[in-house]
């Protein structure tokens, strides 16, 4: 695996754990939700990761659980090395057009 998915994965979990970890006041004040309460598998399972505006990833799913009770926190697709070096290139072509 490539040494960004452990990156982005890295930050995903804490963002799922800071929703988490919110007393529902918090989430009231922040509008924002456990995104465990929500069902949004069915909702968006198709999305995949884009790159210059087209839709890229793998068919596989990767699925994230729970560490305590092993229940599904969230999904994503899988990308490539390929595919994360061509983010890179496009994303460096981008930045110096600003």
């Amino acid at each position: 695996m490539h040494s960004l998915h452990f990156i982005f994965l890295f930050i995903y979990l804490n963002y799922i754990n800071n929703f988490n970890s919110m007393s529902n006041s918090e989430c009231i004040k922040k509008k924002v939700c456990n995104a465990s309460s929500y069902d949004f598998k069915d909702k968006y399972h198709h999305l995949k990761g884009l790159i210059n505006n087209q839709e890229v990833g793998s068919s596989k799913l990767i699925e994230i659980k729970s560490p305590i009770d092993h229940e599904l926190s969230g999904s994503f697709y899988g990308m490539t090395a390929e595919e994360i070096d061509d983010a890179y290139e496009k994303a460096d072509i981008a930045f110096k057009s600003w």
